[in-house]
């Protein structure tokens, strides 16, 4: 058969109506097909990946152990005591500084058109 055929056959099936029971049958069988079997692939499938990674957890604990115990040092540093200095403190002086307050801050920006000018205040 060729394509054409084929088109024109499954136009002709397409076109045929189903009668109302039968697609109820075969929704009905693959209902029941769907609840009688059990499907426990998730269940399995997380058992395998927990017992992987707890396995995997334990092979790296035993794997990257050190291999020689840690060992305090046999001997303790000690610094010597500096003896406290009193540093005597003087009051700080007070300078009072007298501000000159500064001008606003003026930017003229002026554009072709002569009846624009742009003025920007600052403070």
């Amino acid at each position: 058969m060729t394509e054409d055929q084929l088109r024109e056959l499954f136009q002709e099936l397409r076109a045929e109506p189903l009668p109302a029971d039968s697609l109820a049958r075969v929704r009905i069988g693959v209902a029941s097909r769907l609840k009688s079997r059990k499907f426990f692939g998730w269940k399995v499938l997380g058992f395998v990946c927990s017992a992987v990674a707890l396995l995997a957890l334990a092979g790296m604990a035993l794997f990257f152990r050190p291999s020689e115990p840690v060992i305090d040092p046999p001997f303790v540093v000690q610094l010597p005591t500096v003896p406290d200095i009193v540093i005597p403190v003087s009051k700080p002086v007070r300078r009072h500084h007298i501000r000159k307050p500064e001008p606003p801050l003026h930017i003229r920006i002026e554009t072709p058109d002569p009846d624009v000018v742009i003025l920007l205040v600052g403070e």
